[in-house]
């Protein structure tokens, strides 16, 4: 609270809004297990989060003229209300919180979007209290994977794992593209956010990291002056030079990252073929109609692989059938035209954000899992930018 206190003074501002308050509570509701112990408390500051989250949602329900990703967004949330009420009521766990996961992590998903997209068309939220969130957000999710990987540590005793906080840190890159005035602050973000995301060693996290470190330095390049552009070059030249050998540090240390490269290069999917294939097997298997369209129900994924799907296209016509991959598919479709309108209005710095956040979250669908494990920052952005893509009154 006092690091905040300092950031929101620092940055000149003056008033707390409910904005800042539910950032301040999805930051409390991480620092489990860091400063108070798992239980009651997250609970409470989860639903709390939920709660907010609903009613920016009957409030956009109520709104006949939302954006068409709003609107995508909406129909979303209501097919997982619709499943997720379900498997509550019908589902074989005696413990009813584990059928509830599948609608809270919808919820913890989603939500967000459409509660930032009512603050910032109420002008609560801005592109410099946005600024302040990221170095608070930043603090907390690197916290929360130094947690993650201790804990991992000492119950599997190993000293190298794959950690998925990383692709909390993926989701933090677009907000270097804010800091555009100050060309060294924003290499230094840079280069802390990839540093933690190749010590996840997530391969999709790196592969999606490299995407956009590579979109940063060509619109960073793009959009400076001629005078600038070679210290843009020399800081990009560094930038890459230092990953580069950390990576060859890493590929000569760390035995385990080394097997993950090379497994990769092998085409070795940590068993997802077999996942992909026990799921798409079961789906042609059944010859129910009234299942092509419905699918087989929330989780149904877990049944027959005994995991999740980790690609959300194919866990979503599992669980969700033809009608839930049209509206996912319509997510995206609406995400990128959002996307292409809002070059008009948003600046080179916000435009190249988006474009980066829209890479993120589509390829995240494809190595792992998106639609339902956005994190709070990107549907923080996305309700921001997509208001500003779309507002006639807006340049910004």
């Amino acid at each position: 609270i006092v690091f905040t206190s300092n950031l929101f003074l620092m940055f000149n501002i003056r008033k707390i809004n409910v904005c800042d308050i539910f950032v301040l509570i999805w930051g409390m509701y991480y620092l489990q297990d860091i400063i108070y112990p798992q239980g009651l408390i997250n609970q409470i500051l989860q639903l709390i989060m939920i709660a907010l989250g609903l009613f920016s949602f009957f409030q956009c329900i109520l709104n006949r003229s939302n954006p068409e990703l709003i609107r995508s967004t909406i129909l979303l949330i209501l097919m997982y209300i619709v499943y997720g009420s379900i498997i509550i009521m019908f589902g074989d766990n005696i413990d009813k919180t584990v059928d509830s996961t599948y609608l809270k992590a919808s919820f913890n998903s989603l939500l967000p979007i459409l509660f930032f997209y009512q603050q910032a068309k109420k002008q609560h939220l801005n592109a410099i209290r946005i600024k302040v969130y990221f170095f608070f957000i930043a603090a907390i999710t690197i916290m929360h994977f130094m947690q993650v990987d201790k804990v991992a540590m000492l119950m599997l005793d190993i000293e190298e794992n794959t950690n998925n906080v990383a692709y909390m840190i993926l989701s933090l890159l677009p907000f270097a593209f804010l800091f555009n005035e100050k060309p060294l602050l924003q290499y230094i973000i840079l280069s802390i956010l990839v540093f933690y995301i190749l010590l996840g060693m997530k391969r999709g996290a790196i592969l999606i990291g490299i995407i956009v470190v590579l979109l940063f330095i060509y619109s960073s390049i793009k959009e400076q002056s001629l005078g600038k552009k070679f210290l843009v070059i020399l800081f990009s030249v560094i930038l890459v030079g230092v990953l580069a050998n950390y990576i060859g540090q890493m590929m000569n240390t760390n035995e385990y990252f080394a097997n993950i490269i090379q497994n990769t290069l092998d085409g070795e999917s940590s068993g997802r073929d077999k996942i992909f294939s026990s799921i798409w097997s079961a789906i042609k298997r059944d010859t129910n109609i009234l299942k092509l369209i419905l699918g087989h129900g929330a989780n149904s994924t877990i049944n027959y692989a005994g995991n999740f799907a980790h690609n959300d296209w194919l866990e979503t016509l599992c669980n969700n059938g033809v009608l839930g991959l049209s509206l996912l598919l319509y997510f995206f479709i609406s995400f990128a035209r959002t996307l292409f309108c809002s070059r008009r209005r948003l600046s080179e710095p916000l435009f190249y954000c988006f474009v980066s956040l829209f890479i993120i979250s589509f390829l995240k669908t494809i190595f792992s899992m998106s639609i339902q494990s956005f994190d709070m920052c990107q549907g923080l952005l996305i309700g921001f930018l997509s208001y500003h893509a779309l507002s006639q009154n807006s340049r910004i």
